[in-house]
């Protein structure tokens, strides 16, 4: 696991650093499209991070279809996945973008 400081306090994930950074400058696109929201962005960028970077993903991922890697042909890339959210969370995130 690793532990990376953002901002006031330590949070930990199973993803680096680096990855971290990359993802955060993925989230450009997402900010122009719902930065007019930040509840909404906020709630897209904790699921997307959750999916990515959380050290819990056993408890709502699970591997669905896995297939060769298109950096490195000698490993192995998920391809698909399930992702469950309880109802009343994908209502909640849905609901913090409506007006977007």
């Amino acid at each position: 696991m690793y532990n990376s400081l953002l901002g006031p306090s330590d949070t930990y994930t199973c993803c680096p650093a680096e990855q971290i950074a990359t993802m955060a400058d993925q989230f450009g696109m997402a900010k122009l499209m719902l930065g007019r929201c930040p509840s909404c962005y906020h709630n897209f960028r904790s699921l997307f991070c959750a999916m990515t970077c959380s050290p819990y993903q056993s408890r709502f991922l699970t591997v669905k279809d896995i297939g060769p890697s298109t950096i490195d042909p000698n490993k192995t890339s998920v391809l698909s996945i399930y992702y469950n959210l309880a109802d009343d969370f994908a209502e909640r995130l849905l609901d913090s973008c409506r007006l977007v």
